[in-house]
């Protein structure tokens, strides 16, 4: 293919990172001092962390299987966005998906080299994940699975919709 060929074809656009500001900061050690943890830069999954990310795409996918079920349609509206407060919302009413397990499953990504870096370099440690506020974890596992997990699927999911 030629570079003029390369340009006219329609390339979505992946994000590779994204910053999470925390509401409630934490302190941790820098450098022999105490700081603020002002954000959560995250990276986008690798195949490292396969088995957490589909254990997360999973779960996602259930809890909206329950809400369709639950209006009795049977079929899922792919054209609603979907932000982070409606992810965790879907998996917190679902009857099939366990709410502390997947998030504990996020807690064991957030801790894998490379995923989560405190203010944009520390890594993210069990001891410093546990400092941090339940609120801002869990708004933070919405906002990756809607930047990393869930974008490629949603994405399927409204190009196919929108060719039946």
């Amino acid at each position: 293919m030629s570079d003029e060929e390369t340009d006219e074809v329609e390339v979505d656009e992946v994000k590779t990172e994204f910053r999470f500001v925390l509401t409630s900061a934490f302190q941790y050690s820098k450098e022999g001092e105490q700081v603020n943890a002002k954000f959560i830069r995250l990276q986008a999954p690798t195949s490292k962390c396969m088995r957490e990310c589909a254990a997360l795409k999973q779960a996602f996918f259930r809890a909206m299987s329950d809400q369709a079920d639950g209006a009795k349609t049977g079929k899922v509206d792919v054209d609603v966005e979907i932000e982070s407060e409606d992810v965790l919302a879907m998996i917190s009413m679902s009857k099939t998906v366990d709410l502390p397990d997947l998030l504990d499953t996020a807690k064991e990504l957030f801790l894998m080299p490379d995923i989560a870096l405190i203010d944009g370099e520390h890594k993210f440690k069990n001891t410093l994940a546990e400092r941090m506020s339940i609120d801002d974890f869990q708004n933070m596992f919405g906002e990756y699975m809607v930047n990393f997990i869930l974008a490629s699927s949603l994405k399927q999911l409204k190009k196919k919709s929108s060719k039946e």
